[in-house]
């Protein structure tokens, strides 16, 4: 009859873990396609060419087959990354009754997992299916390990190979898990050895057991780099004020007295606890072989990297609180660890650093990628051809007679954030596909045959507005800076189109009376020479001369 009361209690939790999830996480249906995800939704519309072995399930796999499913619906990515989490919490709350835990123990380790602020970037960034996918197939993996029958054991291997094709910071699951779960000595050889050769042979064969070289995003190094990381992850457990820790995605070794803080928690509880030394010692090495593929990395710290690492910490957690023997103290500390998730994951989302674009990068990108979209899709037009997108110019010299293209070399604009955003443009056409083309102008270089293309602005964190197309764009958005007083940008595009009508006396008189506005004797001489050469051909009614006597204060 207890049997029959824990197994019913037991399904009544596991649909309770998806609720909660849904209430704590539910802001991310409202977060659109990031960097990465736009990089993989072009490779499964088949815009890019794919990826090779490396995470080929999360990467290529999935995003295969949510495209054809889903197609540029966000917000079903989200959804099948919300179940995904809730499903490994539901899991983990199995591994840990087979473990031998206590039901409120299992319970206890399962909410941690579900609610734990780490989980806040791979929910809210549809890329982050690579950490819970890895953390899926891990704990399936784990769960299999602990069957004593033979099937079992080849599902584990098979369940952790998946794991590593998703994601290869899973390369040590099994011998982790053959070095503290117990299990027959011929099985922990076995799957230990046979995942760690599979982990090997995946890096070898995508390329990417060689460290990574120097200014590499995944560049690696074994130094003291390695102990800085480790304490670094360890203070961020800790530092629970600090809602958004990675803002700078490097080691601190500013937080070295902050990171010393765990392995004191372990001693102190060791010595408090001799019966739980064995679980605490186990406990530690899952956790520093499941991190370990990450510590050698010198600039790519992330919260969200400690998302599978710190299951062991979760079970040893629930163990605690399942054994306090006072069951609202333990209801308490649970409810604190989930208002604090919420609390923190509620200021990460709000945090901005101007109006409207959050200081998340991955939040930033998407917002601003949304706001694109939507601004292309409220002008109502017909999305099809090609397109130049222009964006606003800040103060510089320009030589009148060569162009924009005289521009010194260190004066060349960088990447503004709706053209990272958007991967220089090459991302509007998953929601457009009838576009053939996309272009950003940077203020050293036109874009050639802009003549020939729909031109727009980008504006804000993102926006766009149909300037026209071709000339008339041009000449619309010319006029439109001159009413605003934009006179730097009204003389950059005045510049442009003179490229394509170097004679045109009313053009050539804008560009003087702009550079007038602006204090630029320079441009103004080199106009009125122009303007002089073109009168001495024309008559006095001509535009040449109407040009020149507006522009009778020379000096």
């Amino acid at each position: 009859m207890n049997k029959k009361h824990e197994r019913s209690s037991g399904l009544l939790f596991l649909p309770f873990l998806l609720p909660l999830t849904f209430a704590l996480y539910a802001g991310a249906f409202r977060v659109f396609f990031s960097l990465d995800d736009l990089q993989f939704l072009s490779r499964a519309a088949g815009l890019e060419h794919a990826g090779g072995l490396r995470r080929v399930i999360s990467t290529q796999w999935f995003f295969d087959v949510s495209w054809r499913l889903f197609g540029t619906r966000a917000w079903a990515y989200h959804l099948v990354a919300l179940l995904l989490h809730a499903a490994s919490g539901s899991i983990l709350y199995l591994f840990a009754r087979r473990l031998g835990l206590k039901r409120n123990a299992a319970y206890s380790a399962s909410i941690m997992f579900t609610v734990a602020y780490v989980a806040f970037l791979p929910l809210h960034w549809i890329s982050g299916i690579q950490d819970l996918s890895v953390t899926f197939f891990a704990l399936i993996s784990a769960y299999l390990f602990l069957d004593r029958r033979a099937a079992a054991a080849g599902l584990s291997l098979a369940a952790a190979c998946l794991s590593i094709l998703c994601k290869e910071t899973s390369l040590f699951l099994l011998p982790a898990l053959a070095l503290v779960l117990p299990a027959s000595a011929k099985r922990k050889w076995i799957l230990g050895s046979a995942g760690l050769l599979f982990g090997a042979a995946v890096l070898i064969l995508s390329g990417n057991l060689a460290p990574r070289p120097a200014g590499d995003p995944y560049e690696t190094a074994f130094g003291p780099n390695v102990l800085w990381n480790l304490l670094t992850y360890n203070a961020w457990l800790f530092r629970f004020w600090d809602f958004f820790p990675d803002a700078s995605p490097r080691y601190d070794a500013a937080l070295a007295g902050w990171g010393l803080i765990l392995p004191a928690l372990v001693c102190l509880a060791a010595w408090r606890a001799p019966k739980a030394r064995r679980a605490i010692v186990t406990g530690i090495i899952a956790f520093m072989l499941l991190l370990a593929p990450v510590l050698p990395l010198v600039r790519h710290s992330y919260l969200y990297y400690l998302y599978l690492p710190l299951v062991p910490f979760w079970l040893l957690a629930g163990a605690y609180l399942g054994n306090i023997s006072r069951r609202h103290v333990s209801t308490v500390v649970l409810a604190g660890f989930v208002v604090l998730s919420f609390v923190n994951g509620m200021r990460h989302r709000r945090a901005e650093i101007m109006a409207g674009v959050p200081e998340d990068p991955i939040l930033r990108y998407a917002a601003v990628a949304r706001n694109a979209v939507d601004s292309f899709r409220a002008e109502g037009e017909v999305a099809e051809g090609d397109y130049l997108i222009l964006k606003p110019l800040s103060a510089t010299t320009i030589d009148l007679d060569r162009g924009p293209r005289g521009t010194r070399g260190n004066e060349r604009e960088r990447f503004t954030l709706v053209e990272q955003a958007l991967l220089g443009g090459k991302a509007l056409r998953l929601f457009f596909p009838a576009m053939r083309s996309i272009y950003f102008e940077d203020r050293s270089s036109p874009v050639e045959g802009w003549q020939n293309m729909h031109l727009y602005l980008t504006y804000g964190p993102g926006m766009m507005k149909s300037l026209g197309y071709g000339e008339a764009g041009r000449m619309f958005f010319i006029m439109k800076c001159i009413e605003k007083g934009m006179d730097e940008q009204a003389k950059r595009e005045l510049v442009i189109t003179l490229e394509l009508h170097p004679d045109d006396p009313t053009l050539i008189g804008m560009l003087g009376d702009t550079a007038r506005r602006l204090g630029d004797a320079e441009t103004l001489r080199a106009v009125v020479e122009r303007l002089r050469r073109i009168a001495a051909t024309e008559d006095e009614s001509g535009a040449a001369h109407a040009a020149l006597a507006r522009l009778d204060s020379i000096p």
